[in-house]
């Protein structure tokens, strides 16, 4: 059944470059074959049962998916809260560095931390400098 589905999608594939006009090369042919051997062809029940029919695999993994994502295994908010806690040892602010920290960012404070950022190299992935930052810090 499997070299059924593979060779459905290879003649797709072969049909697609036809109509688009690219061609056929053997890295597409390589990776739809590694694609096919790694379906799950056996698996273990929950009771040891090894079974090999395609639809009561199926079956098997949406049981077992549903049964580990249903919800029932969350920690509670107690437990969540008892992790959270700050008498386990995780690091606080103090009250005036928290005040600090409130807040929204002032001009001032944009400006002198864009300051500190080495030269000619990009803070962002768009591939604008620093020095493109500084030169129009007053345009944004």
């Amino acid at each position: 059944m499997y070299d059924y589905i593979t060779q459905g999608a290879i003649i797709r594939s072969r049909a697609t470059w036809y109509e688009l006009g690219e061609k056929n090369n053997k890295y597409f042919l390589n990776l739809e074959k590694s694609n096919k051997k790694s379906s799950v062809r056996k698996i273990f029940t929950r009771d040891g049962k090894l079974i090999n029919n395609p639809k009561k695999i199926m079956d098997e993994l949406e049981s077992f998916h549903a049964d580990l994502y249903d919800g029932s295994s969350c920690p509670s908010d107690t437990a969540t809260s008892m992790f959270l806690d700050n008498s386990r040892g995780f690091p606080a602010l103090a009250d005036d560095s928290r005040k600090i920290c409130e807040g929204k960012l002032g001009y001032s404070e944009c400006f002198s931390v864009l300051g500190t950022f080495p030269k000619n190299k990009t803070p962002r992935n768009d591939g604008l400098t620093i020095e493109f930052y500084l030169a129009f810090w007053p345009l944004f």
